[in-house]
């Protein structure tokens, strides 16, 4: 098979013509986890079925965010294909925190629970699982989290690393979804699209068995089947880019603004077959959601003490916790430089913060480094949260301040696909997305076309965006790329992804500019 276009993806990707097969090749469910299986899992089914047996009391704990959501669904409905009642609980984020605590370990003994799963968090939970095991409450651990020092001694561990499931990390959610199908022994579709979210939400890389899980459930996608999911992803196509955009937000919107027992309503709302239910839940899913959007808005509040150019953004305020992260998003993608915000709103008198940083910034290498001046702290690479005394604020400014200037911020050009206007087609827009779905570790291409007369794009109304058709179907558009600025150079090179695009009723295969360059 000849095709110039897909040669080039393929260098692209560094992978040869069989390993393209092998990474668009179909997915038996049925038999998708066969060689999979969790260290504890026989351990864990036991445990379970000896509480059902003697009608012990069962206790779901989750997390509130989208995985933990998703998570704590996925489990009570697999209690309810059992035809065994559970109960669940999504903790405060401001009250309760992160993971399974002292005070709901106890509260959890006081309800006479005789076992206590918990769900995208309790791989630390050491101090919390060691009281109910001293009580004689069993504890099963679903998580992803990696661990600072000890790992909770809890019954049975379900966990894609250190259960030897994987050598690859997956979400909690989709941790949860694996071990439903060992226990019920078969692979339920609705449980498996809650789980796919979940992969997409907590940012999983995608590759290996996480890539082939979202490629078989998004292809055998039903409409219609699933009235949650329709109505979250509001019309669009089941897919990565609808669920980063569209579904996971919306979810994660409940566990940053809700504050009260509520909270309960987002599981019901996955739990459910009523679809007047399911409408009048989304009514408050929506409207959360966009309060926390009309918030977020507000993030320039934050902005007025920012110089130009900064070289770090390190600030306190007292806007909600859960909503910090949103605003460190933003402040990031304006400025470039690693950003920490701090919100004073906690109960203890510490200072809660979340952290997003450039790709130049090792924030677990910053964590480890100055792990002195953190009651805690978490995260990945550029993405994190941290808890710190008032009294450091200061210091770990200076610290951060001084660990930035040491840096070499070099940014590189990410690798692109040399292009021309003619390979914008329908048919090449099929050869890339037979390799999504694209995400963490397998980002989507980038390509590059070289030369183009300026004199020849066409613009908005505002003339503030190019937007020049090129052929019956296809288009390049390019927001924020004024005719102003653009003018000023005679050709130029555009940087930018390949997709498909709706517009007056017509599909378009677009090119959508990132960025311009003066052609040399």
């Amino acid at each position: 098979m000849e095709n110039e276009f897909l040669d080039k993806l393929l260098q692209y990707y560094h992978i040869d013509y069989s390993q393209y097969e092998r990474l668009t090749c179909n997915f038996d469910k049925e038999h998708f986890f066969d060689d999979k299986n969790f260290d504890d899992q026989d351990k864990a089914i036991k445990i379970i079925e000896d509480c059902i047996a003697n009608k012990g009391k069962i206790l779901i704990y989750g997390d509130y965010d989208a995985d933990g959501i998703l998570g704590t669904s996925i489990l009570v409905k697999m209690f309810k294909y059992l035809n065994y009642v559970v109960d669940f609980y999504i903790p405060n984020r401001s009250k309760d925190g992160y993971g399974l605590n002292l005070n709901q370990a106890k509260t959890a003994k006081e309800n006479n629970y005789s076992l206590v799963i918990m769900v995208d968090n309790g791989v630390s939970a050491t101090e919390a699982i060691s009281y109910l095991k001293d009580n004689g409450i069993k504890t099963i651990v679903i998580d992803h989290h990696t661990y600072q020092q000890e790992i909770a001694k809890c019954d049975a561990l379900i966990h894609p690393i250190y259960s030897n499931f994987s050598t690859i990390n997956s979400s909690g959610a989709f941790t949860a979804f694996a071990f439903s199908t060992k226990l019920l022994g078969y692979f339920d579709n609705y449980l498996s699209i809650l789980a796919s979210i979940s992969i997409i939400s907590d940012l999983m890389p995608l590759v290996d068995y996480n890539r082939d899980f979202l490629r078989m459930i998004f292809a055998n996608f039903k409409e219609n089947l699933y009235p949650q999911i329709d109505i979250l992803k509001e019309k669009e196509p089941f897919n990565e880019n609808t669920i980063g955009t569209k579904i996971a937000p919306k979810i994660n919107s409940i566990g940053r603004m809700v504050d009260d027992d509520s909270i309960k309503k987002i599981v019901a709302f996955f739990l459910t077959n009523n679809k007047q239910e399911i409408e009048q839940i989304y009514q408050w899913i929506n409207q959360i959601n966009n309060e926390r959007k009309e918030l977020v808005k507000q993030s320039s509040i934050l902005e007025k003490d920012i110089v130009s150019k900064p070289e770090i953004i390190f600030l306190k305020t007292s806007v909600k916790e859960g909503l910090i992260g949103l605003f460190a998003n933003q402040l990031l993608s304006k400025y470039k430089v690693p950003v920490f915000i701090f919100t004073d709103q906690t109960i203890d008198g510490t200072l809660k913060g979340s952290v997003r940083t450039p790709y130049w910034f090792d924030l677990t290498y910053f964590f480890e480094k100055f792990n002195e001046l953190f009651i805690n702290n978490g995260g990945h690479k550029t993405a994190g949260g941290c808890t710190i005394l008032p009294s450091s604020f200061d210091k770990l400014k200076n610290e951060l301040e001084s660990f930035v200037k040491s840096l070499n911020k070099t940014v590189e050009e990410k690798p692109s696909i040399v292009i021309s206007l003619s390979d914008i087609t329908k048919e090449n827009y099929e050869i890339i997305k037979s390799l999504s779905p694209f995400g963490e570790q397998w980002e989507k291409p980038v390509f590059k076309i070289k030369g183009i007369n300026t004199n020849n794009l066409m613009y908005s109304k505002n003339q503030l965006n190019i937007l020049t058709q090129i052929g019956m179907n296809a288009r390049i558009i390019g927001f924020g790329f004024s005719k102003n600025d653009v003018s000023k150079h005679k050709k130029i090179d555009l940087t930018g992804y390949i997709s498909e695009n709706t517009y007056m009723g017509y599909k378009n295969i677009v090119f959508y500019i990132k960025s311009i360059k003066d052609s040399n």
